[in-house]
């Protein structure tokens, strides 16, 4: 155990988290291909006639491919094949992660709030990770820990929410050949019909048990924001921060031992963001410390455990006047024991 109680992880520990990813990247990539045959074809009979079609929600909404022929009852064998297929890959793929979840655990990696990963492995299925969604806030301590291959915030537990920060691209989805926007508010819905938004604090949506997930955005890319999305503050400078740099990716298990994959702010960014946090002008009293610490810890792991993140002269000389002292004041906290 080094300086602020950063941990390496060991050798079995890498290994084990290197064949999570590997695992996770062939789940993903079976969950997209069921998603994409996330529909139903029918046969109805009109006039005695039969017409083949597309079925895409619980109500029976849909359209008709045309009257019965040869091609459109090919088109059902290969779906009905493809279909069986997608349901093979995915119980093998689901027996591996299912393993490596176990283990993973055991060896005590980072780990997320369930709810949280569950939130974030639909947006991942959704093509919203990344670049319509990022994370931030506490949940994104592990990914930066599991990025720098060593434990540094342990006991610095997420609470019963998440945040993610709007990337400024926005997803989109097909519905019987008509393109839609996706948002995070649709995508919760998904999740649980008891999600709604919070009519005071628009930028939030809660569910019958209390989760709370809010969305923030740079003022920058707010008119980007697609029509029934939760609607951020729109005066946080500091979310702009958070859009610089170069984004990290990496695979983790939820408490419930699920995997998942989170995308997040550039490592630098977010630790002179916490930092800043800390000294905000009307920041609540009981997450002053917490975003202090973050912030030093983080800054540690980066300028300890990141090479490829270096704060260098050309780091520092993209920064804006505000961020300078914050930088140095963090700078001289890796000379404290």
């Amino acid at each position: 155990m080094t300086a602020l109680g950063v941990r390496p992880f060991t050798a079995e520990q890498n290994r084990l988290r290197a064949n999570l990813s590997s695992y996770y990247e062939r789940w993903l990539e079976v969950a997209r291909a069921a998603a994409d045959l996330d529909y139903r074809l029918v046969w109805k009979t009109v006039n005695g006639v039969r017409y083949l079609y597309e079925i895409v929600d619980r109500e029976g909404n849909g359209k008709s491919l045309g009257r019965e022929s040869e091609a459109l009852q090919r088109r059902v064998e290969s779906f009905q094949a493809r279909r069986l297929a997608n349901k093979a890959d995915r119980a093998e793929i689901d027996v591996a992660l299912a393993e490596t979840g176990r283990l993973y655990a055991a060896l005590n990696l980072p780990m997320i709030d369930a709810n949280a990963a569950d939130v974030f492995r639909r947006a991942d299925v959704a093509g919203m990770m990344g670049t319509q969604l990022l994370v931030v806030g506490t949940n994104a301590m592990a990914a930066y820990e599991l990025e720098a291959g060593a434990r540094a915030f342990l006991g610095f537990d997420a609470t019963a929410d998440c945040d993610l920060a709007f990337g400024g691209q926005v997803a989109t989805f097909t519905v019987s050949g008509t393109a839609m926007k996706r948002t995070l508010m649709s995508l919760l819905k998904e999740i649980d019909a008891t999600y709604t938004a919070n009519t005071e604090r628009t930028f939030q949506a809660r569910n019958r048990k209390a989760y709370e997930v809010e969305l923030l955005s740079a003022p920058s890319v707010m008119a980007k924001l697609p029509p029934g999305e939760l609607v951020p503050i729109g005066d946080m400078v500091e979310q702009e921060w958070l859009l610089m740099g170069q984004p990290l990716t990496q695979t983790m298990c939820g408490l419930d031992r699920s995997a998942v994959r989170l995308v997040c702010p550039d490592p630098r960014w977010m630790a002179l963001h916490k930092a800043w946090l800390a000294d905000k002008p009307g920041r609540r009293g009981d997450k002053r410390p917490k975003d202090a610490e973050q912030g030093k810890r983080l800054f540690r792991l980066v300028t300890e455990y990141m090479p490829h993140y270096p704060v260098d002269a050309a780091f520092e000389q993209a920064l804006p006047a505000v961020l300078l002292p914050v930088l140095q004041a963090l700078r001289t906290s890796l000379l404290e024991p």
